[in-house]
């Protein structure tokens, strides 16, 4: 009587017991293809970074030399204004007071 009763649990079981493993391997596969399909979006992003990030390498370098040619050419200017500076005559007529400066910056000059 009770193996009667076990083999009908037995037999009861047997089909939800196929369902529950068909279902786990069908979740395993979805889950194994969602993170292959995440791992791959993944590995596009990063290519898509490292493209970015040569890019902004490249624009440095030409931003760096653009900086260096506007300090070389700075320098030049600021060399040839001392060297004007120096030229100028003493004369305390040819100097701006601090009152000449402010009325000139008053008047937008």
């Amino acid at each position: 009587m009770a193996f009667s009763f076990l083999a009908f649990a037995w037999e009861w079981r047997k089909p939800l017991a196929v369902l529950a493993l068909a279902i786990a391997i069908w979740s395993h596969g979805y889950h194994t293809a969602s993170r292959h399909c995440h791992d791959a979006e993944l590995r596009v992003e990063i290519a898509s970074l490292k493209r970015d990030l040569a890019a902004a390498e490249a624009a440095k370098d030409v931003a760096d030399v653009m900086i260096k040619n506007i300090n070389a050419e700075n320098e030049q200017l600021e060399r040839e204004n001392a060297d004007a500076e120096k030229a100028r005559p003493a004369d305390p007529q040819c100097r701006y007071d601090p009152a000449d400066l402010e009325w000139l910056h008053k008047h937008g000059r």
